[in-house]
């Protein structure tokens, strides 16, 4: 740990985490969606690329020899500054200690080798690139190749139906797409009634109760599930395994599965009135205790 090497490698992954965070955090955020993430993880990808600069790597490398700044370790090969390392190293308790020799690789016998054929700070830098460059093709392979689905999902979340043949890429998900006349319909119904983008999907389902906007509702429904975020089937798992305790191992599947229900919607269960609450408890016709 003492090694500049590793202190560079340390700096380096901490700078790439670092601009990872924000798209880390709205990717597990519970509210976000596909729409609403990509523009995070277009700029989280641009500071990825743009720190792969010679400018960057000279930043981390100072950072890291500021971390142990007494320290003369090597980088790889040689000290922090590029210059060949000394034979002799000091241990621990100060005693002065050999090196192993190193020993020419067989590959080099035949040739007159006038220049070492990497020096220290070449080789950090491949592995500085080396780690941004993976970062970057991780990101590509996630996200570029599903942009044209994000595309028509930002569209569709912000009833943008002015390119009608553009939605016709759900189809291969098995989406059915609603005809045109029907979508300027509801778009003028979205405009006239000053609705915005949190209320699309609300006002769709309360026409559906009545059969109107049906196939527009079941798009807007089915695109509302692209979502990025795996943090609410997670967290749901975490409240089960607080409420099957061994003591509730006997509990039947429907009263685990409403305890759970309640515990995890803890923040629309703290609405509700607490007088209401009990009193629809109280009117379960099986209760033979009466509260009321």
């Amino acid at each position: 740990m003492e090694e500049t090497k590793f202190r560079f490698i340390l700096c380096a992954v901490l700078k790439l985490l670092r601009y990872i965070e924000p798209a880390n955090n709205i990717l597990q955020s519970r509210e976000s969606g596909l729409a609403s993430a990509l523009p995070v993880l277009k700029d989280v990808l641009q500071k990825i690329i743009e720190s792969r600069s010679d400018e960057s790597f000279q930043e981390v490398l100072q950072d890291s020899i500021k971390l142990l700044p007494n320290s003369n370790t090597p980088i790889c090969g040689g000290s922090a500054d590029g210059d060949p390392q000394p034979q002799g190293g000091a241990s621990r308790d100060g005693n002065q200690r050999r090196k192993r020799a190193r020993k020419m690789n067989r590959n080099f016998e035949d040739f007159i080798v006038e220049l070492p054929a990497t020096t220290s700070n070449e080789n950090v830098k491949q592995i500085y690139f080396e780690i941004f460059d993976r970062a970057r093709a991780e990101f590509d392979r996630r996200f570029t190749s599903n942009e044209k689905l994000i595309h028509v999902v930002d569209k569709i979340s912000y009833a943008d139906f002015s390119d009608y043949s553009e939605l016709q890429y759900l189809e291969q998900y098995g989406i059915v797409i609603p005809k045109k006349e029907e979508l300027e319909c509801v778009k003028t119904h979205f405009v006239n009634n000053n609705l915005n983008k949190d209320n699309y999907l609300l006002t769709l389902f309360k026409l559906n109760k009545v059969n109107v906007f049906t196939e527009s509702y079941n798009m807007f429904a089915a695109v509302a599930t692209f979502g990025c975020s795996s943090a609410i089937c997670e967290s749901s798992f975490s409240t089960l395994t607080r409420i099957l305790r061994p003591y509730r191992r006997s509990m039947t599947f429907a009263r685990e599965s409403n305890l759970t229900l309640l515990a995890f919607e803890k923040e629309v269960l703290n609405k509700i009135s607490n007088d209401v609450f009990m009193r629809t408890f109280n009117d379960n016709k099986n209760r033979k205790l009466q509260l009321f």
